[in-house]
């Protein structure tokens, strides 16, 4: 590896102040080794591997605490009274909320348990 006085460029052979040395260093950089170029190709694939693995992971067990939730809820809630009374307090709230000022949000049609009955 070349030694910083020969890296950088200077025009006297007075010192240069730190600053201008580190200015000179972020404006030319030395070019990347072939280890460095590696590396860097190396991080992307272990990056991009490690954000598929933890988003997999999350919503494996988002999934999961979804069904134990729902194996915690009484049979009776799984009824479709029980889905109208949640769409109705959802209006309610929706209603609400557009009075307030709230940003407001979709709510179902009236008819959408016609369409769409509960599981």
């Amino acid at each position: 590896m070349a030694s910083l006085s020969t890296r950088i460029r200077r025009s006297s052979k007075r010192p240069l102040p730190i600053e201008e040395i580190n200015r000179q260093r972020i404006l030319n950089p030395s070019r990347p080794t072939l280890a460095e170029r590696a590396r860097s190709v190396l991080w992307a694939v272990e990056e991009w591997w490690r954000r598929h693995v933890t988003h997999r992971e999350l919503y494996r067990r988002l999934d999961t605490a979804g069904r134990v939730f729902q194996a915690m809820l009484p049979p009776e809630w799984d009824c479709p009274e029980h889905a109208k009374e949640r769409l109705r307090r959802l209006r309610e709230r929706a209603a609400h909320e557009r009075i307030c000022g709230a940003v407001p949000f979709a709510v179902p049609p009236e008819d959408y348990l016609l369409d769409h009955p509960p599981e």
